[in-house]
């Protein structure tokens, strides 16, 4: 049997829904591997405005990927969230109340 880590994207979503985060995950990944490639090459470059423009431009890319790409792995592999669990108990009764 196929067992799957139970994060907090896995509680209510579809297959679809996950295949697409960890395809996103591993988009991300290559995306920030390859910024820190350019960001190595452009520390080791000569200074000059186009090497201040290399280092920033793959320094946010860098920064940016992994960010997103670490909140996609917690939301895959971590533990659900105490309200998505809260919201999942609801009855049908308690979310008409709540709306009103």
């Amino acid at each position: 049997m196929d067992q799957q880590p139970e994060g907090t994207l896995m509680h209510g979503a579809g297959r679809g829904e996950v295949r697409r985060a960890r395809r996103w995950f591993w988009t991300l990944t290559v995306m920030a591997v390859l910024a820190m490639g350019t960001l190595s090459h452009g520390l080791r470059a000569a200074a000059g405005p186009g090497t201040g423009l290399l280092v920033g431009a793959s320094a946010l890319l860098l920064a940016v990927s992994s960010i997103q790409a670490a909140r996609i792995w917690l939301a895959l592999t971590g533990p659900p969230r105490p309200v998505r669990r809260l919201l999942a108990r609801r009855t049908p009764h308690q979310e008409q109340r709540h709306d009103q």
